[in-house]
């Protein structure tokens, strides 16, 4: 019994730590946002030691400990719901429940279709189509998938493209050009197509062509991030970007924990060289580089703890977005680590969407 409480408390550690390992951040992944899980895999443990028929004080006490620390993901993610709440006066519907963290977030799964939206000449490029189900044109998300730039669907996390589709709007998960076959900036003229294809075909899906908003996920991140800033299209109304790597350039200069993910090589497959024999490209795919005072306004939503995509990144592009009047929010979770937001009824996908259903509402996005 003293040895399964030691090995709670170790994973505990995950919860305020970050993770050495590609192994141990799945791990992570499920401690930060599946915390009441865990609690109550100490908590039975914990009862076992008290209760059973020899008592055993040393494993209760560090299952007691180990408790605590499971539960501070929960504990802190209340401190920025406060916060949250505080910033917003026109929604005050709390943005963070303990029921929902139990029984899970009830949204009816939405159908869709799975479209061609170009061909290259060596294969189709294909989108998932969510119908918002309204008679009236609605405004449309075009979801850019993670992955690494090298791997990755449009089906990856798909259950926020439901939640949308409830609230009213049209979504598009794209597939596009993966690394090391496509080079940037070929995934974010993919981006493009997929627009342009979808205004094209507006009449019949029920899409008002005039009102887009980009949401992609890391390496997806980068990509609507860049093909806002640089698009010149103002029917992209506003970029949603989860724990997205902004500046390309700082991120070769600092490479990530090898343990984790070899972040040079990963950069070397999407850019096509490395910084030292191509700085011009770095540059280039830097999101962070084409900021300006009439940039599409931005919602960051980053984790601190995250191993993989440096927060440095977030909380760089939006102190310059902020410099040049750009109306722009961070959602800081001081927690969460990489891909925080796999499951909506965690800590961090319960805020997530309460903030980006405030986003899409916001004036400045005109949703």
């Amino acid at each position: 019994m003293l040895v399964v409480s030691i090995v709670l408390l170790l994973v505990s550690l995950l919860a305020i730590l970050p993770a050495p390992t590609n192994k141990t951040w799945r791990l992570k992944v499920g401690v930060t946002e599946f915390p009441l899980l865990f609690v109550g895999i100490s908590m039975i443990v914990f009862c076992f030691s008290i209760f059973s028929h020899f008592m055993q004080l040393a494993p209760a006490i560090v299952c007691f400990f180990s408790m605590v620390l499971f539960f501070t993901p929960y504990t802190r993610a209340q401190v920025v719901a406060r916060t949250i709440l505080s910033e917003d006066k026109e929604d005050q519907s709390h943005p963070l429940s303990f029921k929902t963290m139990l029984t899970g977030v009830s949204i009816r799964r939405a159908g869709f279709e799975t479209m061609v939206y170009k061909n290259n000449g060596k294969k189709d490029f294909t989108l998932d189509y969510y119908s918002s189900g309204s008679v009236m044109p609605s405004a449309c998300i075009v979801v850019v998938h993670g992955g690494g730039w090298d791997s990755g669907d449009s089906k990856q996390l798909d259950r926020i493209n439901s939640l949308f589709v409830s609230l009213g709007y049209s979504v598009a998960a794209i597939n596009y050009s993966l690394a090391p076959q496509y080079n940037c900036p070929e995934p974010v003229n993919d981006v493009l197509d997929a627009i342009a294809f979808l205004k094209a075909q507006s009449s019949l899906l029920k899409i008002d062509a005039k009102r887009f908003v980009l949401l992609g996920r890391s390496a997806g991140g980068q990509i609507a991030l860049l093909t806002a800033y640089t698009a010149n299209d103002t029917t992209i109304k506003g970029v949603i970007a989860f724990y997205p790597p902004a500046d390309m350039v700082w991120a070769w200069s600092v490479p990530g924990n090898p343990w984790i993910m070899d972040s040079r090589t990963v950069l070397k497959n999407y850019i096509g060289d490395t910084f030292e024999n191509a700085p011009e490209k770095f540059h280039a795919a830097s999101p962070l580089e084409f900021v300006n005072a009439s940039s599409t306004p931005t919602l960051l939503i980053h984790g601190v703890s995250d191993e993989m995509v440096a927060y440095e990144h977030s909380r760089r592009l939006n102190d310059k977005l902020k410099k040049l009047g750009v109306c722009t929010k961070l959602l800081t979770l001081p927690w969460a680590t990489h891909a925080c937001d796999f499951t909506l009824s965690g800590p961090s996908g319960q805020l997530s969407t309460y903030v980006i259903k405030g986003f899409l509402k916001n004036k400045f996005a005109t949703i």
